[in-house]
């Protein structure tokens, strides 16, 4: 077992576990969106961050495999204010009529927790709606670019149907080929569905 001391309080961890499933295993939680276990950790969201002594910065708990001897901090004023800003990033262009329709998902419950649900401003655009998947319907202005279905899509279904274009504020995801869900390769598995 790993001796780590996680907001003070010395624990035990499995070896070959990151930060985040350590904390997890001890009760200890830090938020994150872009988590999924079916999927291999990247740290899209950023959300994750502890502070680790001898890190010169915030680490992605996600991604930050557990060392012996580790002293971890999970919710420090400077990790809770960082959090809020990664949010209001991801909520800068956010329909706030979303957060009515579907108040228990991970991201609004985190948007009310953060206190950032007066700050939603962002609206639904008929150009980022798709409705011409008989099963699936797509609103692309709710997305957060947490990229779960891309990788799902990818990693578990073996369909690469969703894609990630462009980079920074500007990414969208789209089909693969540019067209629309129903024109797609999309085998209509929901996996994307599932994870979003």
């Amino acid at each position: 077992m790993l001796q780590v001391i996680i907001n003070g309080q010395p624990t035990q961890c499995e070896p070959g576990q990151t930060i985040l499933s350590g904390l997890r295993s001890v009760g200890a939680d830090v938020p994150t969106l872009c988590d999924d276990p079916r999927l291999a950790p990247i740290g899209a969201c950023r959300l994750c961050v502890v502070e680790v002594d001898g890190q010169a910065r915030p680490v992605a708990a996600c991604t930050t495999p557990l060392v012996q001897g580790m002293v971890i901090q999970t919710h420090t004023l400077a990790l809770e204010e960082c959090r809020r800003t990664l949010l209001r990033l991801l909520a800068q262009n956010y329909p706030a009529k979303a957060l009515g329709h579907d108040p228990l998902s991970p991201f609004h419950r985190l948007i009310c927790a953060y206190g950032l649900e007066h700050e939603l401003n962002g609206d639904s655009h008929a150009a980022l709606v798709d409705d011409s998947h008989p099963c699936i319907h797509v609103d692309m202005s709710q997305c957060i670019s947490c990229f779960r279905c891309v990788r799902i899509c990818h990693e578990v279904a073996g369909q690469d149907v969703w894609r990630a274009w462009n980079r920074g504020d500007r990414t969208e995801i789209r089909p693969a080929n540019q067209t629309n869900l129903r024109d797609s390769d999309c085998v209509s598995c929901s996996a994307c569905v599932d994870t979003c």
